[in-house]
């Protein structure tokens, strides 16, 4: 239980043949995240290694934040992570826990929800963490919108959010809503980590599921959320399949 409230996470039980959406659909293929310029030629040991080179980028990113934030610091806040796709940014969760975070992981596709309970499973095998001395990551079936405007959401707990590709699938008014209800984390000392195209760097790139958001439009509602100006701390580029992304570090400015 993390927020205090409890989430359905029983995915084990949930048959293929229920999963309708387009997530689901989407992410029951095999390359889920390959561009579409692609035209579906895409070969799997390329795939993979485009996804665990960026994934890992992303993981030492958020460690990095996590390391000069100072660890202590953090200890029994809470990581939300948004959009967790096929899981290959889930490197830093050894490190968190073992540093007391509670990490909530949060994916609006239940087939995403079953492979990254599955794969955390693995994980935390192969890490021969005892999870009777940790608090083990919970994995939550939601809309990161409504779970974030629900009512029930309390950004007072959070110490770190990770958004890495998600809001790039959103329509811009999905994202600045979305990004209306995490202010109030930058208002209460945390951080926000995303993980985002920026037209900008990507001129020559022909989108397909993806919309590159300006930064503007994603610093607009955070500071109208947090009430206080928004700035952008540290940040990294990366690349996939020629596409420049960006992380960022978000933090309210006193």
């Amino acid at each position: 239980m993390i927020l205090g409230v409890k989430f359905e996470t029983s995915f084990d039980l949930i048959p293929e043949i229920e999963l309708r959406t387009e997530l689901d659909l989407r992410f029951s293929g095999p390359f889920p995240l390959a561009p579409s310029n692609l035209g579906g030629e895409v070969d799997s040991r390329e795939y993979r290694r485009q996804n665990n080179r960026f994934g890992q980028g992303v993981s030492d990113f958020l460690l990095e934040e996590m390391s000069a934030l100072n660890y202590s610091d953090l200890r029994g806040g809470t990581l939300l992570h948004l959009g967790t796709g096929e899981g290959h940014d889930l490197g830093y969760i050894p490190k968190a826990m073992e540093n007391y975070l509670n990490i909530m992981l949060v994916d609006a596709s239940k087939v995403v929800c079953r492979r990254t309970k599955m794969r955390l499973r693995r994980m935390l095998s192969k890490e021969k963490l005892r999870l009777d001395r940790f608090n083990q990551p919970e994995v939550v079936f939601a809309d990161a919108e409504k779970l974030i405007l629900g009512g029930e959401f309390s950004p007072g707990l959070i110490s770190l959010v990770l958004a890495s590709r998600i809001f790039q699938l959103m329509s811009l008014d999905k994202v600045q809503r979305t990004l209306l209800g995490l202010g109030p984390v930058l208002s209460h000392n945390g951080r926000i980590v995303l993980v985002h195209p920026f037209p900008e760097d990507n001129q020559d790139i022909k989108w397909g599921h993806t919309t590159p958001h300006q930064l503007a439009e994603i610093l607009k509602p955070l500071e109208d959320g947090a009430r206080m100006a928004v700035t952008v701390v540290r940040e990294k580029k990366l690349v996939y399949y020629g596409q420049v992304y960006t992380g960022i570090v978000l933090a309210g400015v006193l």
